[in-house]
């Protein structure tokens, strides 16, 4: 059995993950470089990573912890991801895997485009309402085997 006991829940840790990379962004767009730029921009591409992976092990119904929390995210990003659809591309996997290139560019200190820096940063506004909208906070409880 797996359980995974919340003192934050999951959706405010995605709501307190998106916040910080909203505040980064939001400075990277005004040629300002944040001293916690490298750490917040990465946490956001694993963040974008996790998505992916989740949707591969939801489709494989694979039961394990880091599952459910890569599968929790990839239901955080479709549905961040469908509030913006005119922004970039419908298919959620190409949408995604879009965001974390522009993500590691940023991280890389590569030349980004404004407006690209800004669907990162609408992507993860999203996601920060999104997340601080829902209202059940039942603690994680997972059970396979015997």
């Amino acid at each position: 059995m797996i359980r995974s006991p919340e003192i934050f829940p999951r959706s405010l840790r995605y709501a307190l993950l998106a916040n910080r990379v909203v505040a980064v962004l939001s400075q990277l767009k005004k040629n300002q470089l944040p001293p916690d730029r490298a750490t917040t921009l990465n946490e956001a591409i694993v963040f974008l990573n996790d998505t992916l992976e989740g949707r591969e092990l939801s489709k494989s119904l694979e039961v394990s912890e880091r599952a459910v929390q890569q599968a929790a995210a990839y239901g955080e990003a479709i549905r961040a991801i469908s509030l913006n659809v005119s922004a970039g591309n419908s298919d959620v996997d190409q949408e995604l895997r879009g965001l974390a290139s522009i993500a590691k560019h940023l991280q890389q200190n590569e030349v980004v485009e404004a407006n690209e820096i800004a669907r990162l940063e609408s992507f993860f506004a999203n996601v920060r309402e999104i997340s601080l909208t829902q209202r059940n906070s039942i603690p994680e409880k997972v059970q396979y085997g015997m």
